[in-house]
């Protein structure tokens, strides 16, 4: 029965452009991990709504820092800025409410452990899952944590405010 009391987080912006993050966790490797790069805008709405590019689903390797599994990584932002722009403009016109702000610069990291496990000891909707760091959302026992760092966004990539 998989545990979960520790899933910490650190990011840095070292590089312009880049975010670097390390997840150590007791969690077993081969776990599967959703890590999402967004930002945040309003829109004509006056809602909060989520600038996402870049997200992978990675898998937890064994022993990343000491004694502890982990993900370590690095974010291209302007590249995931990109991809969130293309999806923006893809959205069809008729569903989307415009965009009443500019994009935040301030860049949020999240990192989910989902209910979709590729190991078996997790039980659906990983109902095997115990320990602190787990929640629950619906039927489902989660993992989540978030980290946030400022990286100014490329003005070529702010879509225009209506």
């Amino acid at each position: 029965m998989p545990t979960c009391d520790l899933f910490e987080v650190n990011i840095t912006g070292l590089e312009p452009d880049t975010v670097d993050y390390l997840v150590y966790t007791d969690l077993p490797a081969g776990t599967r991990v959703l890590v999402t790069c967004q930002r945040s805008f309003v829109n004509l709405k006056s809602e909060r709504r989520l600038w996402i590019g870049y997200d992978e689903a990675l898998v937890i390797q064994p022993s990343i820092y000491g004694d502890f599994n982990g993900l370590r990584g690095r974010i291209d932002v302007v590249q995931s800025d990109r991809r969130a722009l293309e999806r923006f403009r893809n959205i069809d016109a008729s569903w989307s409410s415009g965009i009443g702000s500019k994009v935040s610069d301030e860049v949020e990291i999240v990192f989910t452990v989902g209910a979709r496990q590729r190991l078996r000891d997790y039980g659906r909707n990983n109902e095997n899952l115990s320990g602190q760091m787990v929640s629950r959302s619906g039927d489902l026992k989660i993992v989540e944590s978030r980290a946030a760092v400022i990286v100014p966004m490329h003005s070529e990539l702010q879509p225009l405010v209506e």
